[in-house]
């Protein structure tokens, strides 16, 4: 699962004066997807990418890859 630094992605988003929708709107996904990403409950490689061309930082300072359990 792919998490993000959420504080670092809101402090960048804030930065530019960008609210979750308007992010959302920037990036061509839904506003949940975003909630999502800064609620740290995980991504798709897609959007971290993304997100990561959009603030120009690297995949290591704003995410973390975090293996899941599967619950076997």
């Amino acid at each position: 699962m792919i998490v993000a630094n959420t504080k670092l992605l809101k402090t960048e988003r804030v930065k530019r004066g960008l609210s979750k929708t308007d992010l959302a709107k920037k990036l061509g996904v839904n506003h949940s997807v975003i909630v999502r990403v800064e609620q740290a409950k995980g991504t798709s490689p897609r959007t971290a990418k993304a997100i990561c061309d959009f603030f120009n930082l690297p995949f290591e300072e704003l995410f973390t890859i975090v293996e899941q359990s599967s619950g076997r």
